[in-house]
């Protein structure tokens, strides 16, 4: 159906998107391939446990389910670039590889935690990104749009949130902003919890907004993983506090990403950390009076 839609386009400037559902929930199973070499099904005593998560044989099998389907992503993403090759395209197009969420996973997907935003960015340029680059430049999703348009030639007819990577891909500049901004309020289960966030280079500044109720999604609703922890906390003090905190969240959160990426040490009531929350709270707060944030205080 690529390769149609491509000879469809022939001769023209084109922009192609292409969505690709796995690794999304639910796992369904059984994933097989003929390949002898395939490396799945994933064992699931191999899994490496994310310090966040408990180490539960239902957190095991899932994230083994979950890197069977990244690794038919991986082959799904290597038929397009075979189409694209086969097409004669390759050469002369701009390819960007991301998602629209993190795992799906307890503290991951649906929350600012970096698990749920920090998302892959892959991109593929030939001629002009020497393969193997890699970049700390902070973008978003939102860059998408304003790139296409650079791309192209056009100009957008009102501002828009995001900006051109153009300048950052073709090596000309080494970043495109200082922070950026993440957003949750819902997620198909529970009421809305919403929450906020900001993060620069280092740290990220956390603004929740709890309601009597429970913080809840769908992630956890559907997700074995979460239940087998709900019976672990009965005798795990630290990740009872640590569901607790995600059940229940507190007004600010602030963490030091540089030192502890998983996110485990709320500096928030750190007086060491005080006049820096401060900076980064003023900031979020601006950001969501200019954007006509609802829960902007004025």
């Amino acid at each position: 159906a690529l390769r149609e839609m491509i000879d469809g386009f022939a001769g023209r400037r084109r922009v192609l998107v292409v969505n690709l559902k796995d690794p999304h929930r639910p796992f369904r199973e059984p994933l097989r391939d003929d390949d002898p070499n395939t490396p799945i099904p994933h064992d699931p005593a191999e899994q490496v446990i994310p310090p966040k998560f408990a180490d539960t044989p239902e957190t095991r099998a899932e994230l083994a389910q979950y890197h069977d389907f990244v690794w038919r992503l991986a082959r799904t993403a290597g038929s397009v670039l075979a189409v694209l090759e086969a097409t004669g395209i390759a050469q002369d197009t701009l390819l960007l590889m991301t998602s629209d969420n993190g795992q799906s996973f307890p503290f991951a997907k649906t929350t600012l935690y970096e698990q749920g935003i920090n998302v892959p960015f892959l991109a593929r340029w030939p001629g002009v990104i020497a393969p193997g680059t890699t970049s700390r430049a902070l973008v978003s999703l939102v860059d998408f749009l304003p790139t296409a348009l650079d791309a192209f030639g056009l100009t957008a007819p009102q501002p828009l949130d995001g900006r051109s990577l153009l300048p950052l891909l073709r090596g000309e500049t080494s970043s495109v902003r200082e922070f950026f901004i993440g957003e949750h309020t819902e997620h198909l289960s529970g009421k809305p919890n919403p929450s906020r966030s900001i993060r620069d280079a280092r740290y990220k500044y956390i603004r929740n907004y709890p309601t009597a109720e429970d913080f809840a999604n769908n992630v956890l609703e559907f997700s074995m993983t979460w239940k087998s922890w709900i019976k672990a906390a009965r005798t795990d003090a630290a990740l009872r506090q640590r569901m607790q905190k995600l059940m229940q969240r507190p007004p600010e959160e602030r963490y030091d990403l540089e030192t502890d990426p998983w996110e485990l040490r709320d500096l928030a009531e750190d007086p060491a950390h005080a006049t820096a929350l401060a900076r980064m709270r003023t900031e979020l707060e601006r950001w969501m009076r200019e954007s006509g944030d609802p829960l902007s205080a004025g």
